[in-house]
């Protein structure tokens, strides 16, 4: 029996995984075999990955919540790292991978934002980074305090278990947004 084959491709989410999808169809249009999940990685979000970490990313850091242009002793004093050919180093690695960019008088600056690795968990806010976690946690306190405020609240279990589901989620929220403003970025 002969078999014609129709590839699909999907993309399953914003990272670019996808799934490939082959499908073997007879004369009849029976399906005879589904086969194949393949991962798509995009290099250029890799090769930022392998560069923003450690003392890189605290520089790239730095520079992201800037509004001014820095050198690279200012930004070794800053960030107390041991010497400026040190903070030269890290702003090299940036200035290659294009995240940088170094004027004539070797002032650095942001030339693209990135959110690869730790710093997905993130978004600007101005020129600060703030923790996605902490949208979450006011959401729930507002949903906790407006119930408050809106229903009749009785001592019934179901009421009970609301009230605790919201402390609960509220209390894990705020410490994962203190746990990223102190470690996320590390």
């Amino acid at each position: 029996m002969s078999y014609q084959q129709f590839s699909f491709l999907f993309i399953i989410s914003k990272n670019l995984e996808s799934a490939s999808i082959t499908v073997l169809f007879n004369s009849s249009l029976e399906v005879a075999f589904v086969c194949g999940k393949k991962e798509m990685v995009d290099n250029q979000d890799r090769e930022y990955e392998d560069v923003l970490k450690g003392k890189t990313l605290k520089v790239y850091i730095r520079l992201l919540e800037s509004d001014r242009p820095w050198t690279a002793r200012e930004l070794q004093r800053d960030l107390g790292l041991s010497s400026p050919s040190l903070s030269l180093y890290h702003l090299n690695k940036l200035v290659d991978s294009a995240l940088v960019e170094v004027n004539r008088e070797g002032l650095y600056t942001i030339s693209k934002i990135v959110r690869v690795g730790a710093l997905r968990y993130f978004f600007r806010f101005g020129r600060r980074l703030i923790p996605r976690f902490l949208f979450y946690a006011a959401f729930f306190v507002s949903v906790f305090l407006a119930s408050l405020i809106l229903l009749d609240f009785t001592l019934h279990p179901v009421d009970i278990l609301f009230i605790l589901v919201m402390v609960i989620s509220t209390s894990i929220f705020f410490f994962e947004t203190y746990w990223f403003w102190k470690h996320g970025l590390e």
